[in-house]
């Protein structure tokens, strides 16, 4: 009996100890304070990457070109620009047309609907960041933007931003972590080409909500990036809405705005309020389309690293490299209708001889000259931020 009870004895003093220790471990958790990523504030050399380019615009002879008669497939668009797409953490590209569905017959301008394909290939590509509140957002209405976030939703790995099928996501806000890193992903427009009936579907510029998203996204991402869709088309010069907004984004907080919608590329600056610095790029212009306007065969692809080190945040190594959309024309004479072999280039791979070959060449006294881009990127975007070309 005395052997029992000093074998139950030890049994209670163990648990009495594994009991204490328990509680320690919990109040030394308890008062461990984490970032809203659940990273360590201290955590040093936390660093991601991003790359962003302008308007990917499907008109009818580029979904001509790419329909075999039995399926779409877009990837020869991008096969000249996507090894400098992959590799980025963050990739993104404006895609200013709507993924309708078959049943709203696929078409160009003015009501696009684009095949549902384009988004697989440019996943393929490499762009993991879809920015799709554009002007063009509700041509074909409220359908339409159903069946374009289903098939986002069905790809892993890619955020779809700007239009919802639903009241909760529209109030919710995008983030995505890369490598420690939480980034609050944000997108508005200016305006739309059709009246928006279903309040939800679009994010516009609301002051009032696009506070309150700013506001949530400070709570829960390390960096904030808002893909604005804004100013006039055609026009390299920035409006006054868009240094008004521009000015906005940043006394609230934001790290980065990325336009899109001019066609055109327009400047990039820095701006500064009560200490925080905000990367405004107004204007990307193009990426891949079918546009016959001379100013818009140039576009521009945006670059820059995130870090953060012992809780300090900043964004480094930002640069600009200049692409040509590329086309060739079959008849002068019928320029509109005989466009094909649709690609875009880095401006530094546009060699003379491309630029000899492209379509508009000869078309309403368009002669595409690189030496020409490269005088125009350079008295666009000035000293501001780095031009590889």
């Amino acid at each position: 009996m005395s052997i029992q009870k000093e074998t139950v004895g030890l049994e209670v003093q163990i648990n009495k100890i594994i009991t204490t220790l328990l509680l320690l471990s919990l109040l030394i958790t308890g008062c461990s304070k984490k970032t809203p990523t659940g990273e360590d504030e201290n955590k040093t050399g936390q660093k991601a990457s991003l790359i962003a380019v302008g308007d990917n615009i499907m008109h009818q002879l580029l979904l001509d070109e790419a329909n075999d008669g039995n399926a779409y497939d877009f990837s020869s668009y991008y096969g000249n620009i996507a090894q400098y797409i992959q590799g980025y953490d963050l990739a993104c590209v404006n895609q200013e047309t709507i993924l309708g569905g078959e049943s709203l017959r696929y078409r160009g301008y003015p009501l696009f609907n684009t095949p549902d394909q384009i988004a697989y290939d440019l996943k393929d590509v490499g762009f993991n960041v879809f920015s799709a509140a554009t002007n063009h957002s509700y041509d074909l209405g409220f359908a339409a933007i159903q069946n374009s976030v289903k098939v986002f939703k069905e790809i892993k790995d890619v955020s779809y931003l700007g239009v919802y099928d639903n009241e909760d996501d529209y109030n919710s806000v995008t983030t995505v972590t890369k490598n420690g890193l939480t980034f609050a992903l944000l997108n508005y427009t200016q305006l739309s080409n059709q009246t928006i009936d279903v309040t939800y579907s679009v994010d516009r510029f609301d002051e009032t909500k696009m506070k309150r998203d700013i506001e949530n996204a400070k709570e829960i991402s390390d960096f904030i990036i808002v893909f604005a869709h804004w100013g006039l088309e055609y026009g390299s010069e920035v409006t006054d809405f868009q240094k008004k907004y521009a000015t906005f984004f940043n006394e609230q907080g934001v790290d980065v705005v990325i336009g899109a919608h001019t066609h055109v590329v327009q400047p990039v600056e820095w701006l500064e309020s009560d200490g925080h610095k905000t990367l405004v790029a107004y204007g990307l212009g193009n990426f891949v389309h079918g546009m016959m306007e001379e100013e818009t065969q140039l576009g521009m692809m945006l670059s820059l690293e995130f870090e953060k080190n012992d809780g300090v945040k900043s964004i480094t190594n930002t640069k600009v490299i200049p692409i040509v959309n590329h086309y060739r024309i079959r008849s002068l004479g019928d320029a509109y209708g005989t466009r094909y072999g649709f690609t875009a280039y880095r401006l530094k791979d546009y060699t003379d001889d491309l630029a000899a070959q492209h379509g508009l060449n000869g078309y309403e006294g368009i002669t595409i000259d690189a030496s020409r881009m490269r005088t125009r990127i350079t008295n666009v975007i000035g000293n501001s931020i780095d031009i590889e070309m």
